[in-house]
């Protein structure tokens, strides 16, 4: 390793100082300074795994994790030494062993899980065995069971019975393994069956593991594998006849390998082939203890085997018969695996590996096939960063990379071996390149490098490079050529450039065999060709491209122009905000033609596919985040052979067919080194792999390798609980419906879940209860609905979830709940309410028709006995007379009367026959008129200020406790009393009011703020340490609170608050009192920040708003260092 670059360079100042006087070794000098300005053999690492890490940081119970599962659900379930998690990739539930809960698994250390593929998983710990139901999550305890098995033989009895080792049997009933016996558990039928005859042949062997395959039954014994039947026949044993084994670990049988067991050992691996009984042992070596190590967990993938070891995680490759890739714990590096102590190893449902370590769990996918380059550990010894700005591999297979600032990096054609140049070897000695922002290689193979401090043109198998800074052009004039931004090369063989600087046509007029040199170049300025608003842009021309016809596309921060070599024609294209065919931005990044001809433009703001109408003219089709991209800060595109683009973005790599559906997008969590990229960034080379640089280093792969599944998984409804109980749930996964039954009136929490690991976190829920919830409810991260108080027989509920690369997914989950209501509360329970309800409507019909009826024979009656005595009457005239007159006065008295009632009816309507208050009615019959009033004193000029109306509601705390206590006499005594301290509190030209209840209410004229502050405190002050009697002899102490505002509110006479706001505000600052402390008052103000329209809107549905905000101020006697809860 080279990395003393800077170094030998100063070692060489002495050969510097002597180059001067030897001018014929000027050249062996130069090249000499190259070879010492190149940092070589930096090793690389083509890491294809990100490794995402769950741990005690993120909910895990505990680091170490000893065993994994899968159930059929999806859920992952980890086994460490301090409890059992299930985990869906965001929720964790924890399974804990508790003395005092019978129903919680036996210990919590798990040594080992096995899942039955139906709905057991079994749960082997140091102090039994347990299983868990999945869906129930009923925990099932078998070690008792186990304990009464009766195993024959001396100083057995009495001694717990040791689980050792389970496997599961072809029929999905479980086999166990004990210190001195064999037996069988039947989770289905509930049963453990001792097998007499398996139990004395592993009598005396001390066998700890075993593992079934078929109908045969394997144990390790030291070096050797036992094989025996169920019936305790075909007997056999194989040992090994290697030295360096002397004791196997464990068994590991797969179905990739249908006729070979893999046994771990303290060096390696051994395979065990069933049909022949051989054996092959591998020894797996560890690069940085270079010996072998010890093997704890074996998985196949592919052409290889992934190996869990004490050192580390291996990638076994089958066809070269060793370790491939290893892979180690990188404190440095999040994405790196969490532990070298690797433990145990699953494949999921989703094709993600499952590696349980030390501290805590790894998972990947071994499918991600982007390749990492220029990692900021590969450029660590070299002291630059990794912003790849512009790449290129030159015709020996080497690729370049240009930097924003850290020079120029070079790989091998192996990409094994990473260079670096600070400086470029020229013929005026070594120099800096600051920004690179294009290469180029001809196709007379010299290389071509645009940087900010000037061009470099390496001739074909030169060691050096030509440096130019400037040049004089064919008219004469000097041309710069710092902060050229691309160069591209023309059918023709001229080289194009364009930059700040301006459009320049290179040609080239190199005679046969003879190496380029400085007079064979020809440049042509062509700036003035170009609009003058193009050219004087902040970048000039930023891009170029040449088309299939031979036109040269620029692009630039102003627009588009496709240029003619031939005629020099432009055509000027720009967008337009109002016309949907031009341009998605005028701001250019890149510019690309794919395998069919088609033209694409990527810009700030999307990429646009270019179209010719029926008049050959040019018009732009767009396509934006809102056709499924990720970002519309198109950086690059390059297509594949299957005729899709794959477009780098400033958050995201998009493979896109432009006839084939929604686009797909790759992420940082895809396996990308990062999602950020660089404009131009891009090489395709021959072999079909593209590059894609950006900020973070380069990734690469082969389109054909990225077979990363991007479908997206549905929704499944995990749990349905009331009470803490699970309700029973029935899914059908085909159709993502579910059922479930619920219990009237209960709280019910709904849990779903997606089983997508990897992008768990970026998911979003939303749902809607049909027929309920018109509008969806966005839930965000969360996999929980909360339901209160059900009242509907049957409810429907949608649940959606997007990502977030995506629209919230077709793909949505139903639910639909059956509440059981109970008879009474049932649609017949109502139905018999109604039958009962008519009957009884009816009879009271009937009782009051009956009424009516009597009611009218006995008028009928009357009617003509009064006839029969005016028949009479009329006899007697005198008598009449009399009669008259007695009536006549006794109308009269009559008058007299209702006149006498009606002042008392009025009276009351206006008095509380209680208090002695005015009553509501009283005051909402005049309030109008008061507040006009004390308006008319505001919008007086003649006035030097208008006068406030005071309004407080004075309520008795607790009073519902009194009357319970004592009875409603007392309550109104109490009411009574309060009403009579009020009287005599208040100013005697205050109204005071009962306005509904305890509720008291207090207006006063005239009254400023500090005074209402005073008054209500008076008021405290003096009930609270009043005695109340109750009218029964007793007294009890009473307190109130006080809530009050002002009229007007604020400043806006013209436009001021009514009474129903005004006594709003007051009844919400009164519950507030109650509500944080009683005793207490509160009053609330408008202040200089109060904003009408925004008063107008939110005063009725969140005053807390407005008060949090500061457009409302509130005074008030709870002291100011107690949080006020706002209701």
């Amino acid at each position: 390793m080279i990395y003393d670059l800077r170094k030998s360079v100063k070692n060489s100042s002495g050969l510097k100082a002597w180059r001067a006087a030897l001018v014929c070794f000027f050249s062996f000098l130069t090249i000499l300074l190259f070879l010492l300005t190149e940092i070589a053999a930096a090793k690389t690492n083509l890491q294809r795994i990100r490794f995402h890490t769950y741990n005690i940081e993120d909910g895990l119970s505990q680091s170490t994790v000893l065993s994994l599962a899968q159930d059929s659900l999806g859920y992952t379930w980890i086994g460490t030494q301090d409890g059992l998690n299930r985990f869906d990739g965001v929720e964790n539930t924890i399974f804990r062993h508790s003395p005092t809960n019978s129903e919680t698994i036996n210990s919590p250390t798990i040594s080992n899980l096995i899942f039955d593929d139906q709905r057991t998983l079994w749960i082997l710990t140091p102090q039994g065995l347990d299983s868990i139901d999945i869906h129930t999550l009923k925990v099932t305890h078998w070690t008792d069971s186990l304990q009464n098995l009766q195993v024959d033989g001396p100083n057995v009895q009495g001694q717990a019975k040791e689980v050792w080792s389970i496997s599961l049997n072809q029929d999905k009933t479980l086999s166990v393994l004990g210190a001195d016996y064999f037996a069988t558990i039947d989770v289905t039928n509930k049963t453990v069956n001792q097998n007499q005859r398996l139990s004395d042949f592993i009598e005396g062997k001390s066998l700890q593991v075993m593992t079934i395959i078929g109908q045969r039954i394997f144990f390790i014994h030291n070096n050797c594998v036992l094989q025996v039947d169920f019936g305790g026949g075909q007997r056999k044993e194989f040992c090994s006849q290697s030295r360096s084994i002397e004791k196997f670990d464990n068994f590991f049988s797969f179905d990739e390998y249908p006729d070979t067991v893999f046994i771990s050992h303290s060096s390696g691996f051994s395979t065990f082939k069933l049909s022949t009984g051989e054996f092959q042992h591998y020894d797996v070596i560890d690069s940085k203890v270079e010996a072998p190590v010890e093997v704890e967990a074996l998985l196949p993938d592919g052409e290889g085997i992934w190996v869990a070891t004490t050192v580390g995680l291996k990638f076994w490759d089958n066809n070269q018969g060793k370790v491939a890739r290893e892979y180690h714990a990188d404190f440095s590096d999040k994405h790196s695996i969490a532990s070298d102590y690797t433990m145990s190893l699953m494949r999921g449902f989703d094709g993600l590996i499952w590696l349980g370590t030390g501290l805590g769990v790894n998972y990947w996918d071994s499918r991600e096939q982007f390749v990492h380059l220029l990692q900021k550990s590969e450029v660590a010894p070299f002291g630059r960063d990794n912003i790849s700005t512009t790449l290129y591999k030159d015709y020996l297979g080497k690729l370049w990379v240009g930097t924003e600032a850290s020079g120029v990096y070079q790989y091998d054609e192996t990409l094994s071996k990473l260079n670096h140049f600070s400086s470029l070897p020229t013929e005026q000695g070594p120099m800096t390149t600051g920004y690179v922002a294009d290469i180029l290689e001809d196709t007379d193979r010299n290389l071509w490098l645009l940087t900010g401090t000037g061009m470099f043109i390496r001739p074909y198998q030169s060691a050096t490079f030509y440096y130019l800074t400037e040049f004089v052009d064919v008219d004469g004039n000097v041309v710069k050529l710092t902060d050229l931004g691309s160069v591209i090369e023309g059918r023709n063989g001229q080289i194009w450039l364009g930059g700040k600087q301006g459009f320049f046509k290179v040609s080239i007029n190199t005679p046969p065999g003879e190496k380029l040199s400085t007079e064979h170049i020809v440049i042509e300025d062509l700036t003035e060709r170009l609009p003058i608003n193009f050219v004087q842009s902040k970048y000039g021309v930023y891009t170029m491209y040449e088309d299939l016809q031979g036109y040269i596309w620029l692009g630039g921060s102003r627009g588009l122009i496709r240029f003619s070599p031939l005629t020099f024609d432009i055509q000027y294209y720009l967008s337009d905000p109002n016309d949907p065919e031009t341009l998605s931005s005028s701001d250019i990044n890149v510019i690309y033609e794919d395998l069919l001809g088609v033209l694409w433009v990527g810009t700030v703001t999307g990429l646009n596919r270019i179209r010719y109408n029926i008049n050959g003219e040019v018009y732009f089709q767009r396509i934006t985040v809102n056709d499924g991209f990720i970002n519309d800060f198109i950086c690059s595109v390059l297509s594949d052979d299957s005729g899709n683009l794959w477009v780098s973005t400033a958050n995201g790599l998009v493979k896109f067919h432009p006839d084939k559906g929604r686009p797909i997008n790759y992420t940082y969590s895809d396996g990308l080194q990062y999602s950020e990229f660089f404009t131009n960034a891009h090489f395709a080379d021959n072999d079909g792999y593209l590059y894609f640089g950006g900020l973070n280093g380069i990734s690469y792969f082969n389109p054909e390798d990225i077979i990363i599944d991007k479908e997206h998984q549905p929704i499944k409804i995990t749990e349905v609980i009331q009470k803490n109980i699970r309700q029973p749930l029935d899914g059908n996964e085909s159709n993502n419906l579910y059922r479930s039954t619920i219990q009237y009136g209960d709280i019910t929490d709904i849990k779903f879940t997606v089983f997508n690991y990897v992008n768990a976190k970026n998911l979003e829920f939303r749902y809607r209860i049909e027929g309920l919830t018109p509008d969806w409810i966005n839930l965000g991260n969360s996999r929980l609905i909360r339901l209160h108080s059900v009242e509907q027989e049957v409810l429907n509920i949608r649940i959606q979830v997007r990502y977030e690369d995506s629209d919230w997914s077709g793909k949505e989950s139903q639910l639909r709940i059956n509440v059981d209501k109970g008879f009474w509360r049932s649609t017949k329970g109502f139905a018999v309410y109604f039958f009962v309800l008519s009957l009884f409507v009816i009879a009271v019909v009937f009782y009051i028709y009956r009424g009516i009826k009597k009611t009218l024979k006995l008028k009928e009656r009357l009617l003509k006995e009064s006839e029969s005595k005016s028949q009479m009457l009329l006899k007697d005239k005198k008598s009449l007379l009399y009669r008259v007159e007695d009536l006549q006065y006794s109308l009269s008295e009559q008058r007299y009367q209702v006149e006498l009632l009606t002042s008392k009816l009025e009276q009351s309507s206006m008095d509380d026959q209680l208090t002695g208050f005015r009553t509501r009615s009283y005051l909402k019959g005049s309030i109008q008129k008061e507040l006009e009033s004390i308006l008319t004193t505001w919008r007086d000029k003649r006035e030097l200020q208008g006068v406030y109306l005071g309004v407080f509601a004075v309520d008795i705390d607790n009073l519902a406790t009194i009357n319970q206590r004592y009875g409603q006499i007392c309550g109104n005594e109490i009411i009574k009393q309060l009403a009579d301290c009020l009287r005599t509190i208040c100013y005697g030209t205050d109204t005071l009011v009962r306005w509904q209840g305890a509720t008291l209410v207090i207006l006063s004229r005239g009254i400023e703020k500090r005074e209402q502050m005073l008054l209500a405190e008076k008021i405290r002050n003096i009930v609270a340490s009043r005695k109340f009697d109750l009218g029964n002899g007793s007294t009890t102490d009473v307190t109130c609170s006080i809530g009050f505002t002002r009229f007007p509110f604020t400043d806006n006479i013209e436009r001021p608050l009514t009474w129903e706001q005004i006594i709003y505000i007051t009844e919400k600052a009164l519950a507030v009192a109650k509500k944080n402390s009683r005793n207490a008052w509160i009053g609330i103000y408008a202040n200089q920040f109060t904003r009408g329209a925004e008063l107008d809107s939110k005063l009725a549905s969140d005053l807390p708003a407005l008060i949090v905000s500061g457009q409302l101020d509130y005074v008030s006697s709870i002291p100011k260092s107690k949080k006020l809860l706002w209701m």
